[in-house]
């Protein structure tokens, strides 16, 4: 591509070496005068079409040269922290610390599964966790612990999916908690069970099994490890989204796609089966479920957050939020550059700051192949490079 790209410069260089003047009409014939006209033509539109390269050109340098300045009226309110930092093995852990340092991180949100836990039967290999978790306290890391809804096979009743499955009915997920509480009782600073659990692509199960397996979850640690905070996770992006509009609050939004849902389209879209169920859902959860906090993933669309938590607050009751994922960019929007990701980085921190939540975690440091809509978010590249976006993070996380 580079090739390409210097041999087209090359070409207009040669062009451009004729300044443009043509000899006097009278000295050609009338072949030549429209050569000679065609090539002055042509000259001015290499001259512009350089010159247009030119300032492309100088105003990405400039972009990149410029130093990242914190905003004016920037007041810190709340912690940002990382979610889902590497620390499954000593080298990831070494690499993680460094980073989390710069980073001034203090909190990280990590994960738990069943499955590794008691692959057999009331057999336990807690040595892989012990040494997550040992290597956080040790380092003065707090822990906010997802609960993984992949069990074992053995645990798993007919009611499942790829990502998870309801538990049969037995003693077994309450003696696992029941370890799980005891062993890490004032290590876990906040505990959620399960991820985006508003549809059976996540969690298999109705609204009334995920409230068993998450006041479970409450009843247990609030008995064995009283001081962990009990996190209801509840809303991806899209539901706010849905949810506002539906209830008149906003007049179009967008999808994961890019397509932008205008209030005519809305209001056929919140009358169908699909929206009316998933409110169901999420009525049921909140109405039945225990908890300290809720859980918030907010992407994209940052001027419209604060409508989104105010909403939802009206539905509902006024109660304390996490943010436990916020990311950018949505590639199937926008152009993908590290300049442009480190500017709406910035605005997610100040629009954040101005939420009444207690903090928010980034997903996440390092690149990996997850959601291909969000592919470029991750602050630290593929080849381990710092992206411009870090620097964007760690300015503005100094509280």
């Amino acid at each position: 591509m580079i090739r390409y790209i210097l041999r087209f410069y090359i070409f207009l260089i040669i062009n451009l070496s004729y300044d443009g003047s043509i000899p006097s009409t009278n000295e050609l014939p009338r072949v030549t005068q429209h050569i000679y006209f065609q090539k002055e033509k042509m000259f001015k539109l290499y001259k512009k079409i350089l010159f247009l390269h030119i300032i492309v050109v100088l105003s990405s340098c400039s972009g990149l040269e410029k130093n990242i300045q914190l905003d004016e009226t920037w007041k810190q309110q709340i912690d940002f922290w990382i979610s889902f930092p590497p620390v499954s093995n000593a080298e990831q852990r070494n690499f993680t610390k460094n980073h989390l340092d710069n980073l001034h991180v203090k909190n990280i949100r990590i994960g738990e599964d069943w499955t590794f836990r008691e692959s057999q039967k009331w057999t336990y290999n807690w040595s892989p966790l012990d040494q997550r978790i040992n290597w956080a306290i040790n380092n003065n890391y707090k822990v906010f612990l997802t609960l993984q809804s992949r069990w074992p096979d053995w645990a798993c009743s007919d009611v499942k999916n790829e990502k998870s499955c309801v538990y049969k009915n037995d003693e077994s997920f309450w003696k696992y908690l029941k370890a799980l509480a005891q062993r890490y009782s004032w290590k876990i600073d906040y505990i959620q069970f399960w991820n985006e659990w508003q549809s059976t692509f996540w969690y298999a199960g109705t609204a009334q099994q995920y409230v068993i397996a998450h006041n479970e979850v409450y009843n247990t640690f609030k008995k064995y490890a009283p001081d962990t905070k009990i996190v209801l996770w509840w809303f991806t992006t899209i539901s706010l989204r849905y949810l506002s509009a539906c209830y008149g609050n906003v007049d179009k939004i967008f999808i994961d796609t890019g397509e932008i849902l205008q209030w005519w389209l809305l209001e056929d879209i919140c009358k169908s089966e699909e929206v009316l169920s998933t409110k169901k859902r999420i009525d049921t959860v909140m109405s039945t479920a225990q908890f300290d906090l809720i859980d918030l993933h907010l992407y994209d669309d940052y001027y419209n957050w604060q409508e989104y938590v105010e909403n939802i607050r009206q539905l509902y009751w006024d109660f304390k939020i996490i943010v436990s994922e916020f990311w950018w960019p949505n590639l199937n929007m926008v152009e993908y550059s590290e300049g442009l990701q480190a500017n709406e980085l910035k605005e997610y921190m100040l629009s954040l700051n101005n939420l009444d939540i207690e903090s928010a975690y980034y997903f996440t440091l390092v690149e990996w192949n997850g959601n291909e809509v969000h592919l470029k978010s991750w602050l630290i590249n593929e080849a381990w490079n710092t992206k411009k976006s870090y620097s964007v993070f760690e300015l503005y996380n100094k509280k």
